[in-house]
């Protein structure tokens, strides 16, 4: 798992060796300390919109 701050998103496979052992590297902004400490506010943001959409008046 390697840190991304500019938020460049990789998922890497380097093989089988020795013969069942696999090697993979994930690289995500969310591996950086405190990287996606807004990701809950984004999710409350979004589903405040859409409770604002989905009301009726009547």
């Amino acid at each position: 798992l390697q840190c991304s701050p500019e938020g460049n998103n990789e998922f890497q496979a380097f093989g089988e060796d020795p013969v069942n052992n696999y090697k993979f590297q994930l690289t995500h902004k969310c591996a950086c300390w405190n990287g996606c400490s807004n990701a809950s506010s984004i999710i409350e943001t979004a589903v405040r919109a859409s409770k604002k959409s989905a009301t009726i008046s009547t």
